[in-house]
């Protein structure tokens, strides 16, 4: 289970029904926060985990919002390098997704931050959901334990760095 925490502003556009006090989610990455953002590419989504890794989907698409989350983190943790079967146990943790309000503030900061540089990347260039997501994962974020969301990342699920390769 994913407990998927949007803000004030993408609850009333979710309509979801939303859970007072959840479990904490059963996957290795933990809570998800999500925010809506207007760029140059339209409205999208933004999804940011504690580890501060990144996910991005066109807001056009929130119908599918589980399907789509689900095959973005999984194509996402392959570009990482993270190993095929913990990727998709990790996305198999994602099956059932229950909404709740925002926990932590100091996350809803960071994520405010990280849909400033998406809008900013992808008004300025042609870069790809794709592209970015994994540029995003290379962002330092000096307050945390592990400051660099992919390193975190596989150092949860496991895997090696790609770039090293």
């Amino acid at each position: 289970m994913l407990v998927l925490r949007p803000t004030r502003r993408l609850r009333t556009l979710l309509k979801a029904k939303f859970v007072e006090d959840p479990p904490p989610s059963t996957g290795r990455l933990g809570d998800w926060y999500a925010n809506d953002v207007r760029t140059r590419a339209g409205k999208l989504l933004v999804f940011v985990n504690e580890t501060r890794l990144v996910i991005v989907i066109p807001s056009r698409d929130k119908a599918r919002l589980g399907e789509i989350f689900r095959a973005r983190l999984l194509a996402l943790l392959d570009r990482l390098g993270v190993p095929e079967e913990a990727a998709r146990a990790e996305v198999a943790e994602a099956a059932e997704i229950v909404f709740a309000a925002t926990a932590d503030r100091s996350l809803v900061g960071s994520m405010n931050d990280i849909c400033f540089h998406v809008m900013f990347h992808l008004g300025r260039s042609n870069i790809s959901f794709d592209e970015l997501e994994v540029d995003l994962a290379g962002m330092p974020h000096v307050k945390q334990a592990e400051a660099f969301p992919d390193r975190a990342v596989r150092s949860r699920l496991g895997g090696i760095d790609p770039s090293l390769h």
